[in-house]
C-alpha cells in the first residue's frame, strides 16, 4: 500500500478532509489534513512515517484560519524586548 493510500485509508475514519500535492525542491509532498487537535496530527505523521519507509522527516505546521488571526491580534502581551 503507498504511503497516500495509507494516509487517505487512516483519515478516511474522520470525516474533515486531507489534500495533497506533490512538489519538486527539497519538499516533494505537502499533506493537508484537518484533524481535532494538535495529538491527533502528531500522532498521524508519526504512524505515517514509521510506518511507510519512504518518509525520511517530516514536519507539521499550525495553521491559522483568518478568524484565529483577527482574534490573535487583539490579545494584549506583556513583552519586554532584552536589554530593555
Amino acid at each position: 500500500m503507498s504511503v497516500s493510500s495509507n494516509v487517505r485509508s487512516s483519515l478516511r475514519r474522520r470525516p474533515r478532509g486531507l489534500h495533497g500535492l506533490h512538489a519538486f525542491g527539497t519538499d516533494d509532498v505537502f499533506i493537508s489534513a484537518d484533524v481535532p487537535d494538535h495529538a491527533a496530527a502528531i500522532a498521524m505523521a508519526a504512524v505515517v512515517v514509521s510506518t511507510s519507509g519512504a518518509i525520511s522527516r517530516y514536519e507539521t505546521v499550525i495553521l491559522l484560519t483568518p478568524a484565529e488571526v483577527d482574534k490573535a491580534m487583539n490579545v494584549t502581551v506583556d513583552y519586554v524586548p532584552p536589554g530593555s
